[in-house]
């Protein structure tokens, strides 16, 4: 970030995308939680890198700390930065869905029914994040103010940032005060299982279930897992960097229940899934058949692209 944050958008002598990236830090410091993000990305050795027409839209890879966004459009760009600078905060607190590092026999925190529930979570509140950076940027400067009538425009962000508004103007409290800015988010959340069509939550749900049977079939024995990720333990990641949880499960018990929808969705790959990567409290097998699994992966329709990885 220091070399970005060193280069002038103007300079043509520049890389574009590098130009590109300078302007779009240089926008995101006018918000407070786009600051305490980039600090979080330069305090952690996070590099940006920028992609170009067909290639992904972005991604953060904990592993090789990179974070990568399209650089098409700067409040894209600014979404993208803030939703996977989320994932990094969301990793350096202790949750992330990326199962395929640990070695074979060795337990992995969740089981399959955590891992999309808290898939579902640290979505929802990457989405959140990104809402409030654009909200405190669009007030920040009228000039910046497109970068948030825009969200209108999109069938899943659209809602979340008509939602977002509401709550926020509905307390009563200047727009850029935290409490505002918080009750937004927590609109976003419970807006987050409902929109798209197909619903933006089931692609996660499908992106993620794939990945986790497309590392169980690779294991030789099964896994056992140690915990599980339950709606009561959401309010530790909403909390992050907020000094208080803005969405917790007490408070709303219909959007809780939105985190297990998929339960309903993929039954049998669940009994699949249980025998390989077992469920804390259930005895394993000393060893194990892949082909359940495998039968399911190749019945399913494949999705139009493999993720790099799910919650990225």
């Amino acid at each position: 970030l220091s070399f970005l944050h060193g280069i002038d958008p103007q300079d043509a002598s520049q890389k574009p995308f590098n130009r590109h990236l300078s302007e779009a830090i240089s926008i995101m410091s006018r918000s407070k939680r786009g600051r305490r993000l980039l600090k979080t990305l330069e305090d952690n050795d996070i590099q940006l890198g920028g992609l170009g027409p067909g290639q992904a839209f972005g991604y953060y890879m904990a592993y090789d700390r990179t974070l990568f966004t399209q650089t098409r459009d700067l409040s894209e760009t600014l979404r993208v930065i803030s939703h996977e600078g989320r994932h990094a905060e969301q990793t350096i607190a202790g949750f992330s869905t990326v199962t395929e590092y640990h070695e074979p026999g060795t337990e992995l925190p969740y089981d399959t029914r955590s891992y999309l529930r808290l898939n579902r979570v640290v979505e929802a509140d990457a989405d959140a994040t990104a809402m409030a950076v654009l909200w405190e940027v669009s007030r920040a400067d009228d000039k910046y103010d497109s970068y948030w009538t825009d969200l209108y425009k999109d069938e899943h962000f659209g809602p979340m940032a008509k939602r977002f508004m509401a709550a926020a103007l509905d307390t009563g409290y200047d727009p850029l005060d935290d409490r505002a800015i918080r009750a937004g988010m927590q609109a976003v959340f419970e807006t987050w299982p409902k929109v798209g069509e197909p619903l933006r939550s089931e692609g996660y749900d499908d992106q993620l279930m794939a990945w986790l049977e497309s590392q169980a079939i690779k294991w030789d024995e099964p896994v056992q897992a140690h915990g599980t990720f339950e709606a009561t333990d959401v309010a530790k990641i909403t909390a992050i960097g907020e000094g208080q949880a803005y969405w917790t499960a007490n408070g709303d018990p219909l959007t809780a229940q939105a985190l297990d929808r998929f339960e309903e969705r993929f039954g049998e790959r669940f009994a699949a899934m249980d025998d390989q990567l077992v469920p804390a409290g259930k005895a394993k097998s000393l060893a194990i058949d892949a082909g359940a699994v495998r039968a399911w992966q190749a019945s399913r329709r494949a999705p139009a692209a493999s993720p790099a990885a799910p919650g990225f």
